[in-house]
């Protein structure tokens, strides 16, 4: 009778030692959270005119009405 309580016993504590170790394996794992994303538009400090827009980083010549016409 002994043998039975003791199998029994070991057996209920295998039982929730398992229960609790799969629980630990399929615990969902928290996704990371995005980068926040800023818009930036041509005259906030955080444009850079050399990787956004049109590359364009302000004149290189002075503004006459023909460089604007090639601007255009």
């Amino acid at each position: 009778m002994r043998r039975i309580i003791t199998a029994l016993a070991t057996a209920a504590v295998l039982a929730t030692v398992t229960q609790y170790v799969i629980s630990l394996v399929n615990r969902p794992v928290p996704s990371p959270t995005p980068p926040a994303v800023q818009h930036c538009e041509e005259d906030q400090p955080c444009w850079d005119c050399h990787t956004m827009g049109n590359h364009r980083c302000g004149p290189t010549r002075p503004e006459t009405p023909a460089t604007r016409a090639e601007n255009t």
